[in-house]
């Protein structure tokens, strides 16, 4: 009985943890896609900025 059961506990944190391991990298890749959108606006708005002021 008590092997039985630490073994399912084990498996169980196992589980968890994988799990989590999952979730972690996949909010990893959203934040990462936004923070790219994000750098990549903030450089397009730059760069316009920086046409604006040499027009002038």
């Amino acid at each position: 009985m008590g092997t039985g059961a630490s073994l399912d506990v084990y498996r169980l944190l196992r589980t968890v943890i994988v799990r989590l391991t999952e979730a972690l990298d996949y909010l990893r890749t959203i934040l990462a896609h936004k923070f790219f959108i994000f750098r990549d606006y903030l450089r397009e708005s730059t760069n316009a900025g920086m046409r604006h002021v040499v027009c002038y």
